[in-house]
């Protein structure tokens, strides 16, 4: 049992070091993509403004005098324009924000606590050389010392025995008259 599990952990980082620069690169792709759908969403929604616009222009006389009275900075002859501060000011030219826009849904894909790691594995760095010598040593300790045959042979005689002396002599429980 002892020799699947070191040999499964082996594998697993081994795995990880593999897996590392494909999973980095996806995450990257992904933030990519979600930045690229906001974009696309806030172009819509600039779309969809700029054409009812041009619906009012067309179809709405007084909108297209107040807007060319505006542009042209003109008052008209019916009455007084009052200067206002900009904050109060309504411009229909440009597009109001709504309710779901500003809420964060565009906001960009908080980074997992394991992406730094995994970044650090993909490169050639210390961890993962340190990392690979871990996968790798697990690998042979289960291979040369965990398997069911290794005490079997007389080398593995010999490496029993010496155990086995050692644990005795540390193991020993002093006699009565001794200390």
């Amino acid at each position: 049992m002892t020799f699947w599990l070191c040999l499964g952990t082996s594998a697993v980082l081994f795995a990880t070091v593999v897996a590392a620069p494909r999973v980095t690169e996806w995450k990257r792709l992904e933030r990519r993509w979600l930045r690229s759908s906001e974009q696309v969403r806030e172009l819509k929604a600039d779309i969809q403004h700029l054409q009812l616009l041009k619906d009012s222009m067309q179809n709405d006389p007084e909108f297209a005098s107040r807007v060319a009275r505006d542009e042209l900075n003109l008052s008209s002859m019916r009455g007084q324009l009052f200067e206002v501060e900009a904050s109060l000011g309504f411009d229909p030219r440009e597009r109001q924000m709504t309710a779901t826009q500003g809420t964060g849904a565009g906001a960009p894909l908080a980074e997992a606590w394991y992406e730094s790691w995994l970044a650090d594995l993909s490169q050639p760095t210390a961890l993962r050389t340190r990392w690979l010598l871990c996968a790798g040593g697990l690998c042979l300790l289960s291979f040369v010392f965990l398997h069911d045959n290794v005490f079997s042979g007389r080398v593995g005689r010999d490496v029993a025995n010496m155990l086995h002396q050692v644990l005795r002599r540390y193991n020993s429980v002093p006699e009565s008259g001794e200390k």
